[in-house]
């Protein structure tokens, strides 16, 4: 199964400032002013969004969960997830943590930030391949 991240009302709010203050720039020429550095400032925010959105997601295969950002990929095994639980340990936060630890003789520990669109899906498949983990949401 394959999740994407969540795109939401700041992703739309972020590509439309940076549509609006780029047809201005257009129309006023006034590409070196204050109004142009606002605008290029909106659009690589805008970009950032549309490209973290394009790019990062997550997979629940059997094998485990699989993260896939801009450059890197994590894989977790089923095994190793310990905690699954909201941001700061808030269980009504949109923003998801997994936590894991991996035993020796290659041990790693560390955390996964997951803000996946289906949320309720995504909790779902961490449930059904990970019982073994302590759920907070």
């Amino acid at each position: 199964m394959k999740f994407r991240t969540k795109f939401g009302a700041l992703g739309w709010f972020s590509v439309s400032l940076a549509c609006l203050y780029g047809y201005t720039v257009l129309l006023t020429g006034k590409s070196r002013s204050t109004l142009g550095i606002s605008a290029a400032v909106w659009i690589a925010w805008a970009a950032l969004r549309i490209f973290t959105y394009v790019f990062t997601y997550w997979e629940a295969d059997t094998t485990g969960l699989c993260r896939h950002g801009f450059f890197a990929t994590r894989h977790i095994a089923w095994d190793d997830i310990k905690h699954v639980g909201g941001f700061n340990g808030r269980a009504s936060a949109a923003m998801l943590t997994v936590d894991y630890s991996r035993e020796a003789p290659m041990s790693d520990r560390g955390q996964i930030m997951a803000n996946p669109a289906d949320r309720l899906e995504f909790i779902a498949a961490l449930r059904k391949f990970a019982p073994q983990a302590d759920f907070e949401v």
